[in-house]
Parts: structure tokens; C-alpha cells; sequence
């Protein structure tokens, strides 16, 4: 009795190994199929296109060099444009991605104005306790662009 108890325990095991490795097998084959006359270069852009990439933000300097030199327009728009992300920001100023989409609604709004944002040192990227990414609105970020707004105004009187 116990030789057929081992027996079915051992044909379990041997059903559960060949169920477990024969899909592997399957989609290996037809992955085979899929991709054979596919180049090589294509198939590595692909694979890098999937890749996340850190992006090098450049920062603007902020310091008035008169109106031909002007970024005032692009302040302006990261300060009452993007969907009143500023205003969002301001009001969180340390935020989550997600938080800053629940309430603007667009991704790439907010990628948009989070780039222009941080090239202007308006936000800083920091890490929450738990190493995931966040953003802080930048005190002498916000210094800098009064200064800034207020050069081109003393510039206009």
C-alpha cells in the first residue's frame, strides 16, 4: 500500500513538472516563429526603446539679460499654464506623480510642466523614505523666479 501511495505521488510530481515545462517549451517555439526573420538591430531597438532613460534636465539660468534675451513667456506658462499644475504643486509641495495627474488629468501635461518645471529649478526631484521618486516645490526656485519677474518689470518702469 505505501509503494502506491509513493507511486501516485511520484506520478503527480512527474504530471506537474511536464505540465510546468512543456508551455515554456510551447512559447519558446513560437517565439522562434515570430521573430525569425526579424533582424537583430530591430529587435534591439525595440528592447531599448522599452528601457526606462533618465533624462538630463539642463537648468535655465534665471537672470535678466533684458527682453531679447527674454524666458519670461515660459515662466509665465509654468507659473498659470499646464492646467494650473503650479497651483497644485504650490498647494501640495511635496507631491507624487499620481497626485499631481488625479488632479490635472493629463499625463503628458504633467510631464510637460514637471520638465519645464524642474529646468527652471522650480521643483526639485527628492525620494520619499521608501527610495520611491517625488517632487518639492524649490523655495529658491520660487525666489529665483521673483527676482527674475521682478528684474523685467524694474526693466519696463
Amino acid at each position: 500500500m505505501d509503494i502506491l501511495i509513493i507511486l501516485a505521488l511520484l506520478i503527480i510530481v512527474l504530471v506537474y513538472t511536464l505540465y510546468r515545462l512543456w508551455p515554456n517549451e510551447i512559447a519558446e517555439s513560437i517565439k522562434g516563429i515570430v521573430f525569425e526573420d526579424v533582424r537583430e538591430d530591430v529587435l534591439m531597438n525595440f528592447l531599448e526603446a522599452s528601457r526606462i532613460k533618465k533624462l538630463k534636465i539642463e537648468r535655465i539660468d534665471l537672470r535678466w539679460g533684458g527682453w531679447q534675451h527674454s524666458v519670461l513667456e515660459d515662466v509665465m506658462n509654468i507659473l498659470s499654464g499646464y492646467g494650473d499644475a503650479f497651483r497644485y504643486a504650490l498647494a501640495m509641495r511635496k507631491f507624487y506623480f499620481r497626485e499631481l495627474l488625479m488632479k490635472i488629468g493629463s499625463v503628458k501635461v504633467v510631464r510637460a510642466w514637471l520638465y519645464n518645471a524642474i529646468r527652471f529649478g522650480l521643483i526639485d526631484i527628492t525620494y520619499d523614505s521608501h527610495g520611491i521618486l517625488c517632487y518639492k516645490v524649490s523655495r529658491e526656485g520660487l525666489e529665483q523666479i521673483r527676482d527674475y519677474i521682478l528684474s523685467a518689470m524694474e526693466d519696463l518702469l
